[in-house]
């Protein structure tokens, strides 16, 4: 299997979890469909579409990915994201195992964020990620050097 649809299945539950808990908190989402193995926003939001990243690491870093694809130097992350689905928001969710019926997520306007990136992307750190059948680069941005204007932070709580 590959490195893209293990990680795929891995994030379909979080995806679930995110619409229901979303859903007892905010707005209403609702998920999008994919048609024809073409591959859109994650979710609409005030008929906006929203593109959810799960992170599974442990740092508390965003890790941001420019280029998905280094040979066909396609678009990753939020850049994708915005350009290629034209995603209005681009959400932003550190994961925990252990507790998913509580965290954090944090929700950017994928054109200031993309901008701030464009405009700060030498400040950081940029990683070449070796994928089974792709390299993948990006940058990590700590959380507090990520200018607090640029997203909202969502409190969620799943309701039993």
């Amino acid at each position: 299997m590959s490195h893209f649809w293990r990680d795929f299945e891995k994030t379909q539950p979080f995806e679930k979890a995110f619409i229901n808990i979303y859903n007892q908190n905010h707005q209403k989402a609702s998920k999008l469909i994919h048609i024809n193995e073409k591959f859109d926003a994650d979710f609409l939001i005030k008929n906006n579409k929203a593109e959810l990243k799960c992170d599974f690491t442990k740092h508390s870093n965003f890790f941001f990915e420019k280029i998905k694809n280094v040979r066909k130097n396609k678009y990753g992350g939020p850049w994708q994201s915005l350009y290629e689905y034209d995603c209005k928001w681009f959400i932003y969710w550190f994961v925990s195992s252990k507790n998913i019926n509580q965290w954090n997520c944090y929700v950017f306007d994928n054109k200031n964020l993309i901008e701030w990136l464009d405009e700060n992307y030498d400040k950081f750190k940029e990683f070449k990620i070796n994928n089974q059948e792709y390299d993948s680069i990006g940058i990590s941005v700590p959380v507090d050097q990520m200018p607090r204007d640029l997203f909202k932070i969502k409190k969620m709580v799943k309701e039993n």
